[in-house]
Parts: structure tokens; C-alpha cells; sequence
């Protein structure tokens, strides 16, 4: 192999570990109305029990915990998918969550 050889995949390799590293800082997640919550990608803290009741529209304080836990979960799938915008929707029993990339 010749130097021209070694020095095009050095830099292919370094090219593909910084793209793979490459992590959007936030998340905006929106639900079907008008609030939205940021959450960073790296690091993230949890929303407050008023942010997921204000988000998620949710009347019954026993559910906000577990609805807390998914919309973590479902920002941490848009980062990891490199979505900066995503939409959350409640399941008609109101305790699961889905989300869609919002386009």
C-alpha cells in the first residue's frame, strides 16, 4: 500500500468518526398544541411535572411520572435518529406515548 493509499483512508476514517459523533445539542419535542419543551441531547435533565402536564395536556397527576419517563425516552430516540423536531402523541388510554419526526 502507498502513502497516497494510507493517507485517503486515514482520512475517510477520521471523516466517519466525526460524523458519527456528531449528536444534534437539542430536541425540541412539541405535542399536537402549541407548547414545546427543549431537551438538550447530551446530558439531559428531566421536565418538570408542570412541563409534561403543560405539554401533554395530562388531568391526572398519577400518570405524569410515567408519561415523564416516555417523553425522555422519546427525545433520547430523536437525538439518537438526528431529529431536531419531533411530535408526541398520547395513545388513546393516555398513558402511552409515540412520536414522529415533525416535518
Amino acid at each position: 500500500m502507498n502513502l497516497k493509499h494510507l493517507v485517503a483512508i486515514s482520512v475517510v476514517l477520521v471523516s466517519a468518526a466525526a460524523t458519527a459523533k456528531q449528536e444534534f445539542p437539542t430536541v425540541e419535542v412539541r405535542a399536537e398544541t402549541e407548547n414545546s419543551l427543549t431537551i438538550a441531547c447530551n446530558n439531559p435533565s428531566q421536565p418538570t411535572p408542570d412541563d409534561v402536564a403543560r405539554i401533554l395536556i395530562v388531568n391526572d397527576a398519577t400518570q405524569i411520572n410515567g408519561l415523564r419517563s416516555k417523553l425522555m425516552a422519546a427525545a433520547a430516540e430523536a437525538c439518537a435518529a438526528g431529529e431536531e423536531n419531533i411530535v408526541v402523541t398520547r395513545g388513546a388510554n393516555g398513558k402511552s406515548l409515540s412520536w414522529k419526526a415533525r416535518g
